[in-house]
């Protein structure tokens, strides 16, 4: 009998591969949680259901307490007759979007206050958005961010701080006032830690600055992730960097020296290292669909975090906003043209529409987007314990798209927050 299972085990590997493993494992998973499953609040039925795992058509969530209980297919999982249930057949569900690069929306910008900061909260579960990290640069702005967090947030949930700055390399563009430089300051960052009260989650600078090299350490020691951002560092800078601690690339390929055959740059840099991972604005304007193609594929899905980078202009109409000129979704300082680099200010296209655009250049399918979306974003700030991905006992954060990939409805903790007018 023993023989003839191993036959039979070995003849299902042969057809399935290690995917008979993940479906064995998360059966035995939802058939454990079947019994349990009348305790939850509500039960989403009929949708297509995106997990690590696998995809699952016409499934079952089970929600309750804020957290996802239960989740399978329909004949594992049962439902108590007292439960409400949302039907949302021909939609799909995926692990709220997790937006770790944002400074603004509706003309507001986190550094201005808790109040601006609530009006980005609300906006953005309409982007499918249910989590993020108000960056900023300034480090008295921090306090507003906490504050924030103390309140507890209506909308999206904040996550923690993410520092775009203040030690970065000025653009100096020919043309514009001559800036300089803001050196890293080892007494500075001691007192972003304590203004941060824990919530301090990354910060990108220079390592070409007097000083980055030991603050990068300190970051290292202190659990602050570093990241390479605004920089005109060379290869071997950024290698220097990676053995002081750094982590991260800030919007990949944006205000950092490009790849050359003899010269490989930050890029060239960024693209080789496993111990990197790059932010991508998936707009379409600020990288070329072949470049984020190339991304992801010296990179892996793994290694990628989708971001908006949008700013305070995001849903705002186009029209000359004083320094800058916002025309057919693009910011750019006023008197540029594109034919000058680094005159781009930000993006402001919203996460779903990044998400729909990476996904047509890259050819991915909805597990890999879902990775780059929620899941590599959580472990880059240290949550994919509770946020990330659609699976038991996490956070009941879900987005959920319809066939064409718009966002229908947002779930943050359970709690729906937002919901087209369309929806069925």
């Amino acid at each position: 009998m023993e023989v003839l299972q191993c036959i039979n085990y070995r003849i299902i590997l042969m057809i399935f591969g290690n995917r008979y493993n993940e479906y064995k494992s998360f059966e035995l998973e939802t058939n454990y949680l079947e019994g349990e499953a009348n305790m939850g609040k509500y039960a989403i039925i009929g949708a297509e259901i995106i997990t690590p795992d696998m995809k699952i058509e016409d499934g079952i969530v089970i929600i309750s307490d804020e957290k996802i209980k239960a989740l399978g297919r329909k004949e594992h999982i049962h439902i108590d007759k007292s439960i409400k249930r949302i039907d949302l057949s021909g939609m799909t569900l995926l692990p709220g979007f997790i937006d770790i690069h944002i400074h603004g929306a509706l003309g507001v910008r986190a550094n201005q206050g808790v109040e601006a900061i609530g009006k980005i909260n609300e906006y953005l579960p309409s982007c499918g958005t249910t989590s993020w990290l108000p960056t900023i640069a300034e480090i008295d702005s921090m306090k507003y961010v906490v504050k924030s967090i103390e309140r507890g947030p209506k909308g999206a949930d904040i996550l923690g701080i993410h520092m775009e700055g203040p030690y970065l390399a000025p653009k100096n563009i020919p043309g514009t006032p001559y800036e300089k430089a803001h050196l890293p300051d080892l007494k500075e960052y001691e007192k972003m830690l304590e203004i941060g009260k824990g919530h301090f989650k990354l910060m990108g600078l220079a390592p070409e600055l007097d000083g980055a090299m030991e603050l990068i350490k300190e970051m290292h020691k202190t659990g602050v992730v570093a990241a390479i951002a605004h920089s005109k560092g060379d290869y071997n800078m950024v290698m220097e960097a990676v053995d002081a601690g750094v982590r991260h690339i800030t919007h990949m390929y944006n205000v950092m020296t490009g790849f050359h055959h003899r010269r490989p740059g930050i890029v060239g840099a960024a693209l080789t290292c496993d111990a990197l991972t790059c932010e991508l604005i998936g707009d379409g304007f600020h990288v070329s669909p072949a470049a984020m193609d190339m991304l992801v594929r010296c990179k892996g899905i793994e290694k990628v975090a989708l971001i908006t980078d949008n700013t305070d202009y995001a849903g705002c109409p186009d029209g000359d906003y004083g320094n800058v000129v916002k025309s057919g979704g693009i910011v750019r300082r006023k008197g540029f043209t594109e034919d000058v680099d680094g005159t781009l200010s930000g993006s402001v296209w919203p996460f779903d529409h990044n998400f729909r655009t990476v996904k047509e250049s890259t050819r991915l399918d909805l597990r890999d987007m879902a990775t780059m979306a929620s899941a590599v974003p959580a472990k880059i700030i240290g949550v994919y314990d509770t946020k990330g991905s659609l699976e038991p006992d996490k956070d009941a954060d879900i987005t959920v798209l319809d066939a064409d990939l718009n966002v229908k409805m947002t779930i943050v903790k359970g709690e729906v927050v937002y919901e087209s007018q369309d929806i069925e």
